[in-house]
């Protein structure tokens, strides 16, 4: 044996204490995941309440509501419709092996108008004109955020809640566009 002392390796620790977090606090950064959590569903919360205030609160606008609706339910006919065309093609070359090994063959046209239309009819339009109103209206909010058009009619003493998310307009705005 020598008489040379073991030198021991540098740790690759920290030098300096790390704080631990509690199970409760989760803590990233200066706020806990569950305070953010909190905040935003609480912002979410009151974002409702200032668009269903400014909804039921008169002057109601009611041309621009029939122009929302035109805009959002006769304009996605055609996209609807293609999206139950393509379900029912698919629909029919998958139920065809089933019906022809049991010999009701002919009952496919009846088969696939009955589940396209009465049963998949409504879930497939709720999702395609939800997912195209949503990405439109999405689209045109952050357009208007990105140029400031927002803060513009922040500044211009309008409601931009009454004016951007509830499809009613003030009276007083009926100049302006």
């Amino acid at each position: 044996m020598s008489d040379r002392k073991l030198i021991a390796a540098p740790s690759l620790e920290p030098s300096l204490p790390v704080p631990r977090t509690s199970s409760m606090s989760l803590k990233v950064g200066s706020k806990g995941l569950i305070n953010e959590f909190f905040e935003w569903f609480g912002d979410l919360g009151i974002f409702f309440w200032r668009v269903v205030r400014a909804a039921v609160t008169p002057p109601f606008e009611f041309r621009e509501l029939f122009r929302q609706l035109d805009e959002i339910g006769s304009k996605s006919l055609p996209l609807v419709a293609l999206a139950g065309a393509a379900t029912g093609v698919a629909l029919s070359l998958e139920a065809r092996y089933s019906l022809t090994r049991f010999g009701a063959k002919s009952l496919l046209p009846a088969a696939i108008v009955f589940s396209v239309i009465h049963e998949t009819g409504p879930i497939i339009t709720g999702l395609v004109v939800s997912g195209r109103v949503g990405a439109g209206i999405g689209a045109e909010l952050a357009s208007m955020k990105v140029t400031e058009q927002i803060d513009a009619i922040e500044a211009s003493a309008v409601n931009p809640y009454r004016l951007l998310a509830a499809t009613v307009w003030p009276c007083s705005m009926r100049g302006m566009w």
